[in-house]
């Protein structure tokens, strides 16, 4: 059961085997997206007001989550005829520093007010990729671009950007570093 007074912690996504304190839970942003559930969310404490037998079922009212990454939107299009015949399969950043991957956090040093509270370190994977569950045409403007959202930690990066197609793989280089604050879209 629980008791009056203890603090709660809610976080996601856990990463298997993992040690289960609240201060050092680990935590990931996945190499591998499909756009659903890939930021990890960490909660302030939710402090129990009920005390509960092992039995029952304790309402615990609304938590609330920070975003702790970044996302960065990719808008893929062609203006060349040629290429719209082609499906975009799946979109790869590769970064010149450590974007995703597993790492500890805090989750009792969480402040909202404090953003470097927010603040993650110890991931070790420079890509990550978006794979479409069901490939789509190239399409002709921006207007109209199939826009590919990633989860990445925030940072400053350069890079280059992969687009793979049914018939060809490409690559963008980006030169000029992308500031990437946390839960901002670019």
């Amino acid at each position: 059961g629980l008791d009056i007074g203890q603090a709660l912690y809610f976080y996601y996504p856990r990463v298997e085997g993992s040690d289960m304190t609240a201060d050092a839970v680990s935590m990931s942003i996945p190499v591998s997206q499909d756009g659903d559930d890939d930021m990890p969310l960490a909660s302030l404490p939710y402090i129990v007001t009920e005390a509960s037998g092992t039995n029952q079922t304790i309402y615990a009212g609304k938590v609330k989550f920070a975003n702790l990454g970044s996302v960065i939107e990719f808008h893929v299009y062609s203006e060349t005829d040629e290429y719209q015949t082609e499906k975009i399969q799946s979109v790869t950043f590769n970064a010149d520093q450590e974007i995703a991957g597993d790492f500890e956090f805090d989750l009792t040093a969480v402040d909202y007010s404090n953003e470097e509270t927010l603040e993650i370190s110890g991931y070790t994977e420079k890509s990550v990729v978006a794979t479409l569950a069901t490939p789509v045409a190239v399409p002709a403007t921006r207007e109209t671009a199939k826009v590919i959202k990633l989860v990445v930690a925030p940072g400053s990066y350069t890079g280059n950007v992969v687009v793979a197609t049914d018939k060809a793989i490409y690559t963008y280089p980006i030169t000029s570093a992308k500031n990437l604050q946390r839960s901002v879209v670019m």
